[in-house]
């Protein structure tokens, strides 16, 4: 018997949870997206931004699952407005840059390592 078993997505979730409550790096997206991946799928998205009004850049982290992109500056959050946007005008509206993926399993690894829930 391992001294070490395996442990289950779920455990490693309640632990980087645990381990990453008092730290927050940028905002609320990086902590939202990671949330998103591990519970609902899709692909975790980090890159940097261009708002598109005020042209400010920086960095952002969303879901890419379906066609749609779930964000938490979008309103499927608040529940306050249109919902996901599809990922070809997300990307028109905010021409992401640098963007890098993650799987869930990527991201888990990725929080573990890092003690925060990106950028990575």
């Amino acid at each position: 018997m391992s001294r070490n078993p395996k442990k289950t997505p779920r455990q490693l979730d309640r632990e980087i949870a645990a381990a990453l409550k008092p730290r927050v790096v940028c905002g609320e997206c990086f902590g939202y997206a990671y949330q998103f991946v591990t519970k609902q799928g899709g692909t975790l998205k980090h890159g940097t931004v261009t708002h598109p009004w005020d042209k400010t850049e920086g960095p952002h982290a969303w879901i890419e699952k379906d066609g749609k992109i779930y964000d938490w500056q979008t309103a499927e959050v608040r529940r306050t407005g249109p919902g996901p946007l599809p990922v070809a005008d997300f990307y028109k509206w905010w021409k992401p840059q640098d963007v890098k993926s993650y799987t869930a399993d990527e991201a888990r690894r990725q929080a573990a390592m890092a003690r925060h829930y990106g950028p990575w």
